[in-house]
């Protein structure tokens, strides 16, 4: 057995664990996806909205999240002392802006 005939079990094994963990989290079945981009990777209209919602804030973090073949962005920002998190559609939309509650955050934290 060559070296190349030993290395395909192994790949091709963790390359089906792969699909698999990706199937079985309805990733791949859903068409759904999740990636962190900047604002300036965000279309005009969505960077308009969460420049006006953010006025005065400081944007933490923003995700561009695919679901059935809707795109929409979502931004963490901090302002005030308090983080609030904007939904935003492709188009610019607001579809949700609420202040997060300081308990839901520390709940992961005291798990373990």
């Amino acid at each position: 057995m060559t070296w190349r005939e030993a290395l395909v079990v192994p790949i091709s094994a963790v390359s089906l664990l792969g699909f698999s963990v990706l199937a079985f989290s309805g990733k791949i079945d859903k068409g759904e996806s999740e990636e962190q981009v900047t604002l300036e990777q965000c279309p005009p209209a969505v960077q308009d909205t969460i420049k006006a919602q953010a006025s005065g804030g400081v944007i933490k973090e923003i995700e561009k999240e695919t679901k059935n073949g809707k795109t929409i962005y979502e931004a963490e920002i901090l302002k005030d002392g308090k983080t609030i998190e904007v939904k935003v559609a492709e188009d610019g939309t607001l579809i949700k802006s609420r202040v997060e509650d300081d308990d839901e955050e520390n709940e992961g934290e005291n798990e373990g």
